[in-house]
């Protein structure tokens, strides 16, 4: 875990750390199938090589954190596809492998200086994820706090357990969810670097309704909590919410930002529909950085040529 304990750090020193583009709507991109209620976890299972590719190309494009393919994976929706309890664990520790084994050959391959910071990020997707009905943009799921920490314990003590530098709790979409995930961070005292993205169907307000700042106070003050911010949000809504969560953490968190591609998904014919307006993802992310982030990167939609030219853009703009 080395240098990842120092997260701050980290970005002190660089500046800024690019978080890699979306993996599951990438890897549909490559002809992949991933119909079912496991998303990209499926391919834990299907195709592992190709995980690793689209990691590597991740890498290649300047991504410094690579996110896990975890999001969607609980032990509750492997038993669902009836994958049994140690399969699955072994299934989490196959996505680490994976994630870590790309940082890895990529080093190799190109030469890459120890000391440049390349992160494996194990994804916790939010209990909307494990239900696969969309949930993660509603919240309001019905569960209770206490109920929703016993889910996420078993899963966020499996991926502790595992090589990662950084434990990111993603898409969030529920203020209950974020009180479970405070308290569980509290009881559980991990000793890495932990984030906290939250899913919104505004500029100011959670996807359940709670305003951003009331959100914001829930996280507040945890000391096992690095960074706060936002991920599948539209890019439109990114740089008022993170003005917002930078105004009310202050210097106390880092501000974490990867919007989705400003796509949106169509039930009913089952396809991505492009956003009326041109999203420019460098020149955004230029307004996300002035406005507090300093882990910036993409989501659903978002390929490696985005990634390349949002961290090209913000490379170069920093370094003027």
């Amino acid at each position: 875990m080395g240098v990842v304990g120092n997260l701050r750090g980290l970005v002190d020193k660089w500046g800024v750390l690019i978080i890699d583009g979306g993996l599951a709507t990438e890897l549909e991109r490559r002809g992949a199938r991933l119909d079912t209620h496991l998303w990209s976890a499926h391919l834990l299972l299907s195709d592992p090589d190709l995980i690793l590719r689209v990691h590597k190309d991740y890498l290649r494009a300047g991504a410094n954190i690579i996110i896990t393919a975890t999001y969607q994976a609980t032990y509750e929706g492997f038993a669902r596809a009836g994958i049994s309890r140690g399969r699955a664990r072994e299934l989490f520790k196959e996505a680490v492998r994976l994630a870590r084994a790309a940082i890895e050959e990529y080093r190799d391959e190109c030469l890459i200086d120890e000391g440049y910071p390349l992160l494996v990020a194990g994804s916790a997707g939010p209990y909307g994820a494990y239900l696969a009905d969309g949930s993660e943009y509603r919240g309001r799921y019905g569960r209770s706090v206490k109920e929703l920490i016993k889910w996420h314990i078993p899963r966020v003590e499996t991926l502790l357990e595992q090589p990662i530098d950084i434990l990111a709790f993603e898409t969030i979409p529920d203020i209950h969810e974020l009180e479970a995930i405070s308290l569980l961070l509290e009881d559980i005292k991990p000793d890495i670097a932990t984030w906290v993205s939250m899913s919104c169907k505004s500029e100011d307000e959670l996807a359940d309704g709670t305003p951003v700042v009331e959100a914001c106070d829930v996280l507040r003050g945890n000391p096992y909590i690095t960074a706060v911010g936002v991920n599948c949000v539209h890019p439109f809504y990114a740089e008022r919410l993170v003005s917002l969560i930078s105004k009310c953490l202050g210097s106390e968190s880092l501000v974490v930002c990867y919007p989705n591609k400003g796509d949106k998904w169509d039930p009913l014919r089952k396809r991505w529909v492009e956003p009326d307006q041109e999203v420019n993802l460098p020149e955004l992310a230029i307004r996300w950085y002035e406005a507090g982030a300093r882990l910036i990167g993409g989501c659903c939609r978002t390929t490696p040529e985005d990634i390349r030219a949002m961290s090209d853009r913000l490379r170069g703009w920093l370094e003027k």
